[in-house]
This record gives C-alpha cells, structure tokens and sequence, in this order.
C-alpha cells in the first residue's frame, strides 16, 4: 500500500522536532515537524487509504487522534489545522514552498489567539414548554379546543407550530442576550448549529488568548443570571478550528488544460484575457439572466473554470502558457461547523 504524510497543521519554526507516538490511526506513528524556511508541517507517515471506505466509528476514532494532535501541539505553537483527512503523496517540503505566503499570513493571523466554544442549553425544556403554555394567545386557542367536542388532527398541528414559534422567539431572544454580552471580548464568532430545541446557541468565539479568564468568569456571571435557567458548556482554549482551518488541493496539470478548454481560450492566454472570457460567459449563463437547467450546470462548469486559472495565475505570478503548465497547489479557507472539523 502506498505510503505517505498525513498533515495535522502549520506551525511556525524552522525545526524538525518530534512529537511523540501519538499519530492518527492509533498505531503509535510517531508525529514530527517538517521544515521549511520559518514554517513547518506537523505530520505523521499513513498508509493511503479513502476516508469514504472507513467505517463511521473508525472514521469518529480518527478525527479524536487528528484533532489530540493538533491541541498538543498547540501548547507549545501557534498553529493553522489542515482539513481532517489531508494527506500527501509527494514532497511536503515542496507544499510548504509552493504555499509559504498564505500558511505564513495565516500564522500571523492567528498568533495569540484561541478559540473557545460556548454552548448554552435550557436546564429543563418541559419547563419552558409550560411556560410558553401560558402565553396569551395560546391559552386561548386552548380555550377554543376545549370547547369542542375534541381537537382535531389539525388543530394538534396548529397548536405544535404555534408552541414550536413561541419556543424560537424566546430562544432567539436570549440568544441575542448573551451574544451582545459574550461578543464584546472576542475579536470573531462563528455561530454553528443548532441541534434539537434544548440548544439556545451554540458559538465559536475567537479572541486573544490573554482575554481567556476575563471571559470565563462573564460565562460565570452570566450563569448567575440566568437562575438555573441554562446550562453553559465551554469547551477550550482550542485551536482556530472554526476561523483558520486550511484545505489543500493539488491542481494537475491536466485540470488547468481542461479549465482553459472550458472558456474556449487559445493555448496561451492572459489574465486580462481569462477575465473577459469568463464575463462574456456570465453575461450569458448566470442563473439570474438564463434560469434554464443546462445553463445553471455550464455556469458552474464556467466558474470552475475560472477559479482554477485565475489561481494558477496568481500562483505563477504570470500568464497561462502551455510550456509553463505545471501542477500546483490551491490553499482555501474553509468555512466550517462543528461536523467538518
């Protein structure tokens, strides 16, 4: 089976350090940095394997090891995560210089600052539910239901959303509470998910790692006020895992030969000419001027297209040109929930 790197994140140093046998799988691989410049990728050796032919239960182990390893190394780093599941073939040491600009912005970015989730949840959903009860407007049509023979089926369901509408404005309200009271510390939020009715937020807050206790005890304060009410859960410090979590994607040289097909250009073309290609395209197969299905599925073919090349271009300083067309690499930001950590 072919081997090769599995990459946990970025740090800043030009070391090769290890870290000890805590590598992803549970094998006791042991997990190092590779250097390059003042950058470095913390990385175990892996066995190539599709995270998609993994059980779920595995797949659950495997992202407690990647994310372990990467709050470890954050004691003594700041660090950039990488996408769960990255893992490399070739050289990192080529990875690190194709992409040093946008890792080494992006530890800059993130020096001295943490993240911590806060999770707020009712203490005792009934409760609130009994209470919603006795809101004006729902006692009444109560009222009307009793004066019936019986309710119907409809009227249980006129009754659930009413009480479900209820239940979001009072959540929503309090949400909104404590967000203007919690935000004043962070420098960012990500707001995630919320997973059944008992949740009322569910926040990444990312801030200064100094602010870290003054924002604990607003947590304490704030649970004080809330009566027993709600429940606060706060996880961290993490890393930046809702604000800089980076995914690396190797372009071959085939996909920029396709992309450059795909806008009808010539075998040689500018970024002048890539751009006025791709607006000419816009102007006939955007969604908001051509609805029609086949259009929508070759805008987003367009589009693409276009990413692709404008990132070469802007990866290789120059123009598309068949005799400099080599494979490359494109670094996006991801922007993620609390799944795809």
């Amino acid at each position: 089976m072919e081997q090769g790197k599995y990459v946990y994140c970025i740090i800043g140093t030009n070391e090769e350090r290890n870290f000890g046998p805590m590598g992803i799988g549970g094998a006791g691989d042991e997990v190092y940095a590779i250097p390059h410049e003042d950058i470095a990728a913390v990385v175990s050796d892996v066995s190539f394997v599709s995270l998609h032919a993994i059980p779920k239960e595995t797949l659950i182990h495997y992202l407690v090891d990647h994310q372990f390893v990467i709050e470890q190394v954050m004691g003594s780093y700041t660090v950039v995560p990488l996408k769960f599941g990255t893992t490399i073939s070739g050289e990192v040491r080529e990875i690190l210089k194709q992409g040093y600009y946008q890792f080494k912005s992006a530890l800059e970015s993130m020096d001295g600052k943490i993240e911590l989730d806060v999770v707020a949840l009712w203490s005792n959903l009934n409760s609130i539910l009994q209470e919603i009860g006795t809101h004006p407007e729902i006692r009444k049509f109560k009222q009307e239901m009793a004066a019936k023979s019986g309710p119907t089926h409809e009227d249980r369901i006129k009754m659930g959303k009413m009480v479900k509408t209820k239940l979001d404005e009072v959540r929503d309200e309090l949400a909104k509470e404590l967000m203007d009271e919690l935000k004043r510390y962070a420098i960012d939020f990500c707001p995630h998910e919320l997973l059944d009715d008992s949740m009322i937020m569910n926040v990444a807050f990312l801030m200064d790692r100094s602010k870290g206790e003054e924002f604990d005890r607003r947590i304490n304060e704030l649970d004080k006020k809330c009566a027993g009410k709600v429940n606060f859960r706060t996880v961290g410090p993490l890393p930046p895992y809702s604000f800089c979590t980076l995914e690396v994607e190797r372009v071959e040289f085939e996909e920029v030969d396709e992309a450059r097909k795909i806008l009808g250009l010539a075998e040689e073309a500018s970024l002048f000419t890539i751009k006025k290609a791709y607006r000419e395209f816009v102007r006939e197969y955007h969604p908001d001027k051509n609805p029609d299905e086949a259009a929508q599925e070759q805008f987003k073919k367009v589009s693409e297209a276009y990413k692709i090349l404008t990132d070469y271009c802007e990866h290789y300083k120059c123009s598309f040109k068949p005799e400099d067309v080599k494979n490359f690499i494109v670094i996006k930001l991801l922007e993620l929930g609390n799944e795809d950590r």
